[in-house]
């Protein structure tokens, strides 16, 4: 049986400011893959929610119910 890695808020934190450099900008839901498990939504969640708290990045939403993007706390 196969037990699936823990991934810490840090790991998360990393891998979302790596995307943003590499991107400029990403889109809420490119965060969460297909198929991925709980344990990496929630991570990935409390991440930006650290991110946002640590004035790292901000999050834009032009229109109500509308695609959300996180960019960098600069643009």
């Amino acid at each position: 049986t196969l037990v699936p890695r823990l991934v810490t808020t840090a790991e998360r934190m990393g891998a979302i400011l790596d995307q943003m450099a590499l991107q400029g900008s990403v889109t809420f839901e490119a965060l969460f893959p297909p198929a991925v498990d709980r344990s990496l939504v929630i991570a990935t969640f409390l991440a930006l929610l650290e991110l946002l708290r640590q004035g790292a990045v901000r999050v834009r939403q032009r229109v109500p119910f509308g695609e959300i993007v996180i960019v960098g706390a600069a643009a």
